[in-house]
């Protein structure tokens, strides 16, 4: 777990880099980490993305009022999409229809606002937003053990 929540070297291999810090051997660290997954010890192993330093200086959050009997298939179709890095459910509020929610990441609003239609188009929900970040605060991976 200790060597996990470190960022991962920038290497060929970088798990193999990882484990021989830690005195490990690459399949030890990995067949550790398969059995934290399956015992729910760890839910996921995730990459952490700074995407303003890959030249993405916009970002989106699509907010869709989708009917809940259609929110498992266009979740499904905006989730599918390399463009989304991120797609999630959330309940709705008499004055807050918007049940899924949508994160893009553009160089430019214009293009997030672009995919939006696209989005809208292909799935037919005309009840959306789009709201922008306009600022960014810290990134961190957690750190449990150290």
């Amino acid at each position: 777990m200790r060597a996990l929540q470190q960022d991962l070297p920038l290497e060929e291999e970088p798990f193999a880099a990882l484990a021989e810090r830690e005195g490990l051997e690459e399949r030890t660290l990995l067949a550790q980490a398969r059995r934290l997954k399956e015992r729910g010890a760890m839910r996921r192993y995730a990459a952490l993305l700074r995407h303003r330093k890959m030249g993405f200086s916009a970002n989106a959050l699509g907010c869709w009022a989708v009917p809940e009997g259609e929110v498992g298939t266009v979740g499904r179709h905006f989730a599918a999409l390399p463009q989304v890095s991120h797609c999630y459910q959330r309940p709705t509020y008499p004055r807050w229809q918007y049940s899924l929610f949508t994160m893009t990441h553009a160089p430019s609003r214009e293009e997030c606002l672009a995919l939006a239609r696209q989005l809208a188009r292909e799935t037919a929900t005309d009840d959306y937003l789009v709201l922008f970040s306009t600022r960014e605060f810290k990134k961190e991976n957690s750190k449990f053990f150290w």
